[in-house]
């Protein structure tokens, strides 16, 4: 079942003149999807130059503005998602925005154009190689999840897994876990594991460099923000039961959902892998906990 149509008409209104102009002019057969498509792209680099500014004024450490830029990018995106309109090709128009910023992303760390505030806020230890592992990854998990589920749960699911869920346990386990050592991911796994006693019960066995607490910051931010998008969605209008089913069943089997895809993608996050790959098993454990209770769901009728 196709989402329901958003009035292009009701729409277009609400976009500045200039920008219907330009676009009208360059693309007339999609110029609403276009003018979203610019807007989105605005609110997501506004975002984006906000959270560097605040690392390279020294306002907040590069760690922290590298999570801001992991938890807020995505929600945002999603926000925008009303903008475009029914036409087939919307979620391509969509799915221009988060590759544009990955584009610029991957241009940076290939050291095509130096920018050090970019690499200061999307870099863990300052190298501009960095932003072809994790970032890279993060963006394209939003590409995807936009072409393949356009206005469906399962991209919600998949984003709301990646940004807030993986974004806000780093967060809550570097405030609240005992400390771990800074340098290469091997050493930093070996050094854990004889150390084990000393960091104190919190670490989690198979991968020390991450905690308990910081799981639990996972699944609490993962499940409000995809219990939020669940509302969002309907206000909307949008098909959030891909199961069919309407009422208190259908509900039900969207709970399972999020739920499902909290859960397995927070377990997901806790194995030892390195440093930006995180991202996509992540991704790949939200939606297939997504598709196995789709699943079951439909073999139980």
């Amino acid at each position: 079942m196709s989402p329901p149509a958003l009035s292009s008409s009701s729409l277009d209104s609400n976009f500045p003149t200039v920008s219907s102009f330009l676009t009208a002019k360059v693309l007339p057969g999609s110029s609403h999807d276009a003018r979203a498509l610019l807007l989105t792209s605005l609110a997501m680099v506004s975002y984006a130059e906000g959270v560097k500014l605040l690392a390279t004024r020294n306002i907040c450490a590069s760690t922290t503005a590298r999570k801001l830029m992991h938890i807020g990018c995505g929600p945002i995106f999603l926000l925008c998602w009303p903008l475009f309109s029914s036409l087939p090709s919307a979620s391509y128009f969509a799915a221009g925005a988060p590759l544009a910023l990955t584009s610029f992303f991957t241009i940076v760390g290939l050291g095509i154009i130096v920018n050090p505030a970019t690499v200061k806020s999307m870099s863990r230890t300052g190298a501009r190689q960095e932003l072809l592992r994790g970032p890279l990854f993060y963006g394209s998990v939003m590409i995807i999840a936009t072409l393949l589920f356009w206005r469906r749960l399962t991209a919600a699911l998949c984003i709301s897994c990646l940004c807030a869920g993986d974004g806000f346990a780093d967060v809550v386990g570097r405030k609240f876990a005992p400390a771990v050592p800074s340098y290469g991911f091997e050493k930093k796994q070996d050094d854990l594991l004889r150390r084990q006693k000393t960091l104190g019960r919190g670490r989690i066995p198979w991968c020390p460099s991450k905690s308990w607490i910081g799981t639990v910051g996972f699944i609490v931010a993962s499940s409000f923000t995809s219990a939020c998008f669940v509302l969002y969605s309907s206000r909307q209008g949008w098909t959030i039961d891909d199961g069919g089913r309407h009422g208190r069943k259908g509900m039900e089997r969207v709970w399972r959902r999020v739920w499902g895809s909290t859960l397995l993608s927070a377990a997901a996050e806790t194995l030892p892998v390195p440093e930006g790959w995180d991202n996509l098993m992540v991704f790949g454990a939200a939606l297939l906990a997504d598709w196995l209770v789709m699943r079951g769901a439909r073999t139980s009728v």
